[in-house]
């Protein structure tokens, strides 16, 4: 069994990544001994740079992996609903939420196979 855990670094963490290299300060090897990353993690931020450098223009400096989501629409109709039901002190759980999401799905017409 492998005693090394997975790292799994923040957007910003990559980005400072990015730029330390861009600079020439420091060799790929050892900003990947400093964060403890294999060079190949190295090669994949390196790579894929501009999405990097967007979703952190896009605010999201803490978050560790980039969200996708399948019904965008209903994502944000659920949002406002959360938020409006937090504002009237409506106790929320997970199966209200899913409850909640589904029917917004019928609402919006978005149908899925199961």
């Amino acid at each position: 069994m492998a005693s090394n855990k997975r790292k799994c670094l923040s957007f910003d963490t990559k980005l400072k990544l990015i730029k330390e290299v861009e600079e020439g300060t420091k060799s790929k090897a050892e900003l990947c001994r400093e964060h403890g990353i294999a060079q190949s993690s190295l090669s994949t931020i390196l790579k894929d740079k501009d999405k990097i450098r967007a979703t952190v223009n896009q605010g999201t400096r803490q978050l560790k992996k980039q969200l996708t989501y399948t019904f965008p629409d209903v994502d944000k109709a659920l949002l406002i609903w959360f938020e409006q039901a937090r504002m009237m002190d409506v106790p929320i759980s997970g199966p209200i939420l899913i409850e909640k999401g589904e029917q917004l799905a019928q609402d919006l017409v978005i149908h899925t196979v199961n």
